[in-house]
């Protein structure tokens, strides 16, 4: 068992050997990378489960896309051809309440779970999975208050000038993991949080300036994609989307009733992996970083 004090000032366990009385934004990737390099595949399986709810729901957007795409090409427009789609986007309307309620429930106990087996990991601890699974039941409620009032006050502040939203989220970055672990209530934890980050926001801002390049790297990574989908399904080259006029006359409406289905499908599943990639990321980030100010502040 590693040798630690109260509160884990030497970390010493199988991801890192460190000193960690100061808060560095090498340090909180180093440690974040490492927790990604062993834990990466749990992460991502429990990560996959607020997404089942949506199955329905995507396979009901595929539904109408193909519709909506035959309708596009078909030469005889009429009231009975619209009403065609009156059965496909009854599950839409059916499915999505549902749906979004169960994603964003479940999402908030992974949340929960990603602090937990980060924190645990990082400090040398031994736990059960079971242990972190029961933690994110329990705080549930805590965890869905507090990023209530955290997603509430983050906007306020970004309708005072931008600048002020940017600084409450440097403020509150740490708000789950603290909610999750210590536990504490939802203004607690806020509180927290603040008294956590205070005197390091500056690198705390370098994080999520960090995250942020990331996540437009993926989407741009999308737009990849959808230009190749769209090249193989209409024949269309860089050099003739560079060509205003040549490509109006090659983009009809069949080609576009060709590739947009298929767009739509390939990028909704690397949208979505995309987005757990990020949450992932930004959950282990934010344990991480929760785990050295802890410690920071107690040495």
């Amino acid at each position: 068992m590693p040798n630690l004090d109260e509160e884990g000032v030497l970390i010493e366990s199988g991801l890192t050997t460190e000193r960690c009385t100061e808060f560095r934004i090498g340090l909180v990737l180093r440690q974040t990378l490492d927790v990604l390099k062993s834990r990466l595949g749990l992460f991502l399986l429990i990560s996959l489960v607020p997404a089942v709810p949506l199955v329905p729901l995507f396979a009901a957007q595929i539904r109408f896309v193909q519709t909506a795409m035959r309708i596009l090409v078909s030469d005889q427009v009429s009231r009975e051809t619209y009403e065609t789609l009156i059965p496909v986007v009854a599950p839409l309307v059916k499915y999505f309440p549902l749906a979004t309620l169960l994603f964003f429930a479940l999402t908030f106990v992974v949340r929960a779970i990603i602090a937990y087996v980060t924190y645990h990991d990082l400090r040398g601890q031994d736990f059960r999975v079971n242990d972190a699974f029961r933690a994110g039941i329990r705080q549930f409620f805590q965890i869905l208050a507090a990023t209530f009032f955290m997603a509430v006050i983050t906007q306020l502040g970004f309708m005072a000038l931008i600048v002020p939203g940017l600084v409450i989220m440097t403020m509150l970055f740490v708000t789950i993991p603290v909610c999750a672990i210590e536990p504490l209530g939802p203004l607690d934890s806020l509180f927290r949080s603040v008294s956590l980050t205070k005197g390091h926001r500056w690198r705390i801002f370098g994080l999520i300036l960090i995250s942020f390049i990331c996540l437009l790297i993926l989407h741009g990574v999308e737009v990849l994609v959808a230009g190749l989908i769209f090249g193989a399904k209409t024949g269309i080259s860089i050099a003739d989307v560079l060509d205003v006029e040549h490509l109006k006359e090659m983009v009809t409406r069949e080609a576009l009733a060709a590739a947009i289905p298929s767009i739509f499908v390939v990028l909704t599943l690397v949208g979505g992996f995309g987005q757990i990639l990020m949450s992932v990321f930004d959950g282990v980030l934010a344990a991480t970083s929760y785990s050295i100010l802890r410690r920071a502040a107690a040495a």
